[in-house]
């Protein structure tokens, strides 16, 4: 094997996370234009646009355990262990649908709160082409809508999201964070997407 075949071989080991446990976090404070371009360049077709004003006062309670690590069950990557705050993730799409655009407490009378209770995320990799991982991330959310009712008592509906998306990573590990947190943001749209067709069911859930 030349000099040069071997230091391509060196480079893809350690484009692709085979030797060396590393660790990420996904950062969800990225700004918009960011995620956009990041999108465009990982995800196979279109991003989901935030979700639109609407008309209720919100508020959002995430269990802790829902801030997750992610699990990698191919062989590219496998190495890498991608922490996955999801609560961090839900805030500004609630926000986006929020009334006024300033979540609630919890509790307070006329608001309606989402629940985060379970969340977990999967990723498999694999090297389709030299210094190219392909990646499929599947993110499951899973929680409540909590809201009170004509007669003063409080009623909780279940909602729920399961969202699986395919990419690429390109040659280097460290963007799978970042196609994780894309995927993840989807689920979220879609778990909002499901809270809203429930509440648009009832009669005036605020009141």
């Amino acid at each position: 094997m030349t000099g040069r075949v071997l230091a391509r071989a060196a480079l893809a080991a350690l484009a692709l996370g085979c030797g060396v446990a590393e660790a990420r976090t996904v950062d969800y404070q990225i700004d918009a234009a960011t995620l956009e371009k990041v999108a465009k360049d990982q995800l196979d077709g279109p991003m989901s646009p935030a979700p639109a004003r609407g008309d209720m006062d919100l508020a959002f309670v995430a269990d802790p355990a829902t801030d997750h690590v992610a699990i990698s069950a191919g062989m590219g990557c496998s190495a890498w262990k991608i922490e996955n705050p999801v609560g961090q993730m839900l805030k500004p799409l609630l926000t986006a649908w929020d009334r006024d655009g300033a979540l609630s407490d919890a509790g307070t009378a006329g608001v309606v709160t989402l629940r985060l209770n379970r969340a977990s995320s999967l990723n498999r990799c694999v090297q389709l082409e030299e210094f190219d991982e392909t990646c499929i991330a599947r993110v499951r959310l899973a929680g409540t809508i909590a809201y009170v009712g004509e007669d003063g008592a409080t009623r909780e509906l279940p909602v729920a999201a399961n969202i699986e998306r395919s990419g690429s990573i390109g040659a280097f590990c460290s963007n799978l964070a970042r196609f994780i947190g894309i995927v993840s943001r989807e689920a979220g749209i879609a778990l909002i997407d499901d809270a809203r067709t429930k509440l648009a069911s009832l009669e005036n859930p605020q009141k």
